[in-house]
């Protein structure tokens, strides 16, 4: 047997003993030792057929089980589906939302310890229905589908806060936050009345001009607050019966005072006594101080929102 009949034999014989059972070349038989073509066949016959027959056999097994699977899989979706759009379902959570904020308005201070724990439960009872809620539209839209939506992102937000509440249930101050966002259960209904979340839509889409009013509106409560300090600043103080200072809550000292105090006017929460104030410090002509700033401030500013939103609705409308 020659050095080279014999690696080139055994590097046949070992590359097919493994099952890689790579064909060898037909013209280089001359340089196989006597047997080894016979040797190779009978490797290839008796132990690479049976692995590739059983490799055949897992591969059509994983692929019919994958296909099997995946048919189940898009039965329930369109099941789920199915549930998810009926309006039964959509009823059942509306009346599930319309409960639970009326069991938020049950809730009181120095309220029975029976109820505390009544309402703590109908807290974990209806956070597990929206929680339901969300799997299965999960399961019906797909994860991406699911998120695509706006109002099921902002249910899910919901969701997971009541859960983390639920979870973490402690007195801690910053915990106790996170109860206040129970109230924005009731902003699920929105996804239930057309009527109402249109209008939500338009008010957001004239959020451009409501913040140009607004910068408008902060722009003249500044104006006024600087000429009302020129006018009455130390000027809202008398000496009472106890031969003491004493300041009005509403004046002028200082500008955030002064802002707080405009703010007052235009709201007209007791501000006739804020103009006696100036009348009584400033003379008689300090009303016209307070006529200008309701004339333009309430009655000309105000009615320009409102004008806002309306031109909004009605370009909806057309």
């Amino acid at each position: 047997m020659s050095c080279r009949s014999q690696r080139v034999t055994t590097t046949f014989v070992t590359s097919d003993m493994d099952c890689s059972c790579s064909d060898y070349d037909p013209e280089d038989k001359a340089t196989f030792e006597v047997g080894a073509e016979e040797v190779v066949d009978f490797r290839k016959k008796s132990t690479c057929a049976p692995k590739r027959e059983r490799c055949s056999w897992l591969s059509s097994t994983f692929s019919t089980c994958c296909l099997v699977l995946k048919t189940e899989i898009d039965a329930n979706c369109k099941i789920f589906k199915r549930i998810v759009d009926s309006k039964y379902f959509g009823h059942g959570i509306m009346i599930a939302i319309l409960i639970n904020t009326s069991s938020m308005g049950i809730e009181h201070h120095n309220q029975n310890e029976k109820l505390t724990e009544a309402l703590e439960v109908s807290n974990v009872i209806f956070t597990t229905i929206f929680a339901l809620e969300m799997v299965m539209k999960i399961l019906a839209d797909g994860l991406f589908g699911y998120l695509a939506n706006f109002y099921n992102v902002f249910d899910a937000s919901i969701v997971f806060v009541s859960i983390w509440e639920i979870v973490d249930d402690t007195d801690a101050g910053g915990l106790s936050v996170l109860r206040t966002f129970r109230l924005l259960r009731v902003l699920k209904l929105v996804r239930f009345l057309p009527a109402l979340r249109r209008q939500l839509i338009v008010l957001m889409r004239t959020m451009d001009n409501v913040a140009t009013f607004m910068m408008l509106l902060f722009l003249f409560i500044f104006i006024f607050s600087i000429l009302g300090m020129h006018l009455f600043g130390c000027k809202f103080c008398w000496i009472n019966k106890h031969s003491e200072t004493e300041c009005d809550r509403a004046n002028f000292d200082s500008l955030l005072w002064a802002i707080v105090t405009v703010f007052q006017i235009l709201t007209q929460e007791d501000w006739n006594l804020v103009l006696y104030n100036g009348m009584a410090s400033s003379g008689p002509l300090a009303s016209l101080y307070f006529i200008a700033l309701m004339t333009i401030g309430n009655y000309v500013l105000f009615n320009l929102l409102v004008a806002i939103l309306v031109e909004g609705f009605q370009a909806e409308v057309c």
